[in-house]
């Protein structure tokens, strides 16, 4: 702003802030997957994944640095919880980086479980897609969650964002084991809640299902899966599981996940599989896990 003499700037910028931190390094993928680190308040780092297209450039937001929900198959609960993010540090993901006036469509499916800091993640939401925000339309913004109902009511009640919901295995027992919120937060509740209210288009509701080597893509899993499912205005979206130090899993082969696609499908059930982007650089789904917290 050249019209506010040096001296005057200077005094501005000593005694307020715009609140918006920049990112302390950065990593790129061959595909050209950027990874932002951000570093906040009492050393919560935290990461946030960029993946441009020509026409459709999307940011992978966290909502919490860590996160406490233990899930098996994702290295953001290997790491463990390390505090909430405040709207400020969920809003600074997309301001702080270079490409924030690129970016069109928003997931929130980094770090953190949204449902478990709602206030801050629907309060972010509106900035993003406000027309004094960022202006991004309510269609091109998603929110993953394994389910917590609370939230989730909220969420589905107060807003018009899309919803991903991590399910991982039809049979309760296994999700159990794979999500330990199963069991405070069954899948059947959670589906008959949705199945209760249903969305409007062009609202739209999916499923997440990351398949697991030799663990959760059986003829078994299929038929369950569409039981659960039938007479929900949805679509499944497979992920090939991701590997990180220290897990129990392995990636399945593209021909096994295209089988059970397949086979999804062949019963009736909507089913796509999500490409996998920036895996070279941890930035791929169940992989962002950001540095150790010092409290």
């Amino acid at each position: 702003m050249v019209s506010i003499r040096k001296s005057d700037r200077q005094l501005l910028a000593a005694s307020y802030s715009t609140g918006v931190v920049s990112p302390v390094s950065y990593v790129r993928a061959a595909d050209g997957t950027c990874k932002y680190l951000f570093r906040f308040e009492h050393n919560r780092y935290v990461e946030t994944a960029l993946m441009p297209g020509p026409k459709r450039t999307t940011l992978c937001v966290s909502s919490q640095a860590g996160c406490r929900m233990g899930c098996s198959f994702c290295n953001t609960a290997a790491n463990g919880y390390c505090g909430q993010l405040s709207v400020q540090e969920i809003v600074t993901q997309l301001a702080g980086i270079p490409e924030a006036m690129k970016v069109n469509h928003i997931v929130v499916m980094g770090m953190g479980e949204p449902f478990d800091n709602t206030d801050a993640v629907i309060k972010a939401l509106e900035i993003f897609s406000a027309e004094w925000g960022f202006a991004i339309a309510h269609r091109n913004i998603t929110v993953s969650s394994a389910g917590l109902m609370p939230g989730l009511i909220r969420f589905t009640e107060q807003t018009n964002y899309n919803l991903a919901i991590s399910l991982h295995s039809p049979f309760e027992e296994e999700r159990a084991l794979l999500m330990p919120a199963q069991k405070v937060f069954s899948i059947i509740d959670v589906v008959g809640y949705l199945k209760q209210n249903p969305f409007k288009k062009p609202r739209r509701l999916t499923f997440e299902y990351m398949v697991l080597q030799g663990v959760n893509h059986t003829e078994a899993h299929a038929v369950a899966l569409f039981q659960l499912l039938k007479d929900l205005q949805c679509h499944v979206n497979l992920i090939g599981f991701n590997p990180f130090p220290g897990s129990p899993f392995q990636r399945p082969s593209g021909e096994e996940v295209m089988q059970f696609r397949n086979r999804l499908d062949q019963l009736g059930l909507m089913t796509t599989i999500r490409e996998s982007r920036g895996a070279d650089i941890e930035a791929a789904c169940g992989m962002l896990a950001g540095k150790n917290c010092e409290l």
